[in-house]
Formats: structure tokens, sequence, C-alpha cells
């Protein structure tokens, strides 16, 4: 438990694509929610 409180950033690689791929709408909803937050 304590690793999905305190550590699941470290676990993930965030620089690759999900597995399972996200589907286009939510891959476009993503994208969007980045872009208008600066992220992406």
């Amino acid at each position: 438990m304590r690793i999905l409180v305190h550590g699941y950033d470290l676990v993930v690689d965030y620089s690759q694509q999900p597995v399972p791929a996200l589907s286009e709408a939510d891959a476009a909803w993503a994208d969007a929610l980045l872009q208008e937050n600066g992220v992406e």
C-alpha cells in the first residue's frame, strides 16, 4: 500500500506511452488538458 501512496511516480515511467494505450478520445482529452495547463 505504501508504494501506491508514496512511490507510484517512482515505478511508472511517464516518458513512455501507457499500456494499454489510451483510446483516441481519451488521448485527445489528455493532450488538451496538458496544453491548457502548460505541460505540453
